[in-house]
């Protein structure tokens, strides 16, 4: 089988469907599995993916959903490689996982550099939508869904504990809204890494995962004018696909939390993390 690069977009593309994952999976673990060189080659793609999506920005009309969305469809493809079983696969782990942190770590820097040159809050709330943030956000979020869903990377992560420090270190210096929960969910994961358990599902939610998984859990709705309301999620509805949202003024109202297109709009939510 020739893996040329409209197969592998192809295959990364699709990583995020339910339905394609055992295929894309099958698909990998034929072409890699017993060759380092295969496996080297893929690695490789999948980082000159990441770096050139930047490039392909336009094609999103500046949609910096759509951007994420590409990215993260590229990190689930190396999650994919490093499920492939076979006697290369702690080898195969450990180049994937430097490869990618490697380049978020510079990433991380150039963040950090362009927050550092921005004289005002509305540049700092454009670098929000810069590639490096994208970059760097998808991979926070992904991260703990590698450590749930993929054995040799919770391995990996808890035989180089320190390896969250690579954006940890760097955002300290950084002063985005976004940053604390990304913060948040790097603690989380390190303190899970070195207790040796599982990183906790509860403080954690992403578009892939199932939307009832959300009932019960704490979240911040925006309003108009930027404010911000709390509440609860008291039900889903498998119908409509949308949550009912209890505030805690007692109003009752309805939203689509979790939408599948990246292209849809919806309500600007997110999770509290209370201590």
């Amino acid at each position: 089988m020739v893996l040329n690069s409209d197969i592998i977009r192809v295959l990364l593309a699709s990583a995020d469907l339910n339905e394609m994952r055992p295929l894309v999976l099958n698909i990998f673990t034929f072409v890699v599995s017993a060759s380092k060189e295969r496996s080297q080659s893929l690695c490789t793609y999948i980082v000159t993916l990441l770096e050139n999506v930047n490039k392909f920005s336009h094609n999103s009309g500046g949609d910096s959903r759509l951007i994420l969305h590409g990215v993260k469809c590229i990190f689930r493809g190396a999650s994919i490689l490093c499920s492939v079983e076979d006697e290369f696969v702690e080898w195969r782990t450990d180049v994937v996982m430097s490869n990618l942190i490697a380049f978020i770590q510079g990433r991380a820097h150039e963040l950090v550099e362009e927050l550092a040159n921005s004289s005002s809050d509305a540049q700092s709330h454009h670098i929000c939508d810069s590639f490096n943030w994208i970059v760097i956000d998808a991979f926070v979020l992904l991260l703990p869904r590698f450590q749930r869903h993929c054995q040799p990377i919770r391995l990996w992560l808890r035989d180089n504990e320190g390896c969250v420090d690579f954006v940890t270190l760097p955002l300290e210096r950084a002063s985005l809204l976004q940053i604390s929960q990304a913060q948040h969910i790097l603690r989380s994961l390190q303190v899970a890494i070195n207790h040796g358990t599982e990183y906790d599902s509860d403080t954690y939610y992403d578009s892939d995962d199932d939307e009832s998984l959300l009932v019960g859990r704490r979240i911040s709705v925006e309003w108009t004018g930027g404010k911000k309301y709390f509440g609860s999620v008291t039900a889903f509805d498998t119908t409509t696909r949308m949550h009912q949202v209890r505030y805690d003024d007692g109003d009752i109202r309805s939203y689509e939390l979790v939408s599948k297109s990246p292209t849809r709009g919806r309500v600007v939510w997110d999770l509290v993390f209370e201590k």
